[in-house]
């Protein structure tokens, strides 16, 4: 509390995207926020903007800042626009009510019209906080259906596109000349056993990669575990190891 008796609220903004950044969803945001501040007679300690930024972790940069800030018992409240402006992870967003907590700083969500020094409102927020993760694990779900419709039609969907392949009309074309070195790096592969005895071997022979440099070891394993070089198509790799 400040000296008056009025506590001290932080505004925290968030959007997700650079045309949200460019239009006015940062602005309004914060005249409503400033405008409920006003109304209650909070007294505004700082503003935390983070702007172009997903809400599915807490990797922010000025989230963090404000986390720090709250560690210094530089305000008594924050204030949002909604709970997802906050975060769209129900394990993130209970873990940052538990951290605010213990600094003796509570969470109020203005269009939902509730705060966390209430019982009903911190049960409210939790209830938001797990319809904000199930909205965005249906966004994933709904853009993983989209990725798998393409798969179905052997549309090549699954980002760049692979060493030895162009892409015409969604479909991925074999290109000769880097076709045939794929093929002989997984014939090298069988006999050096390494992979950066592989890199050096093509680069003695001044074999380049498609933008003109020099194979490495990591070049090397990328085509050795490129499933597409198979007949897959890939959706959701995970990392391999093998030997250097």
């Amino acid at each position: 509390m400040t000296e008056e008796g009025k506590s001290r609220c932080a505004l925290y903004l968030r959007v997700s995207t650079d045309q949200q950044v460019d239009g006015n969803s940062l602005a309004t945001q914060k005249a409503q926020l400033l405008r409920y501040t006003r109304d209650k007679g909070y007294v505004v300690t700082d503003v935390y903007v983070d702007a172009g930024l997903s809400g599915k972790d807490m990797n922010r940069p000025e989230l963090q800042r404000l986390l720090a800030d709250a560690a210094q018992r530089r305000f008594d409240i924050v204030l949002v626009w909604k709970v997802d402006r906050i975060s769209r992870s129900m394990k993130d967003f209970l873990g940052l009510i538990a951290t605010l907590r213990e600094h003796g700083v509570e969470l109020a969500a203005l269009d939902q019209q509730f705060d966390t020094s209430d019982p009903v409102g911190t049960l409210t927020l939790h209830m938001l906080g797990g319809f904000a993760q199930f909205e965005r694990e249906m966004l994933v779900e709904r853009t993983k259906e989209g990725h798998l419709h393409r798969l179905r039609r052997s549309d090549w969907s699954c980002g760049p596109v692979p060493f030895g392949y162009r892409k015409e009309n969604g479909r991925l074309i074999e290109v000769p000349r880097e076709a045939a070195v794929v093929r002989r790096i997984f014939d090298l592969f069988l006999e050096l056993k390494r992979r950066r005895a592989v890199a050096m071997r093509l680069n003695d022979d001044g074999v380049k990669t498609r933008k003109g440099n020099l194979w490495t070891g990591n070049r090397v394993t990328d085509i050795l575990l490129n499933p597409v070089y198979a007949g897959a198509n890939a959706y959701g790799r995970h990392k391999r190891r093998i030997p250097d």
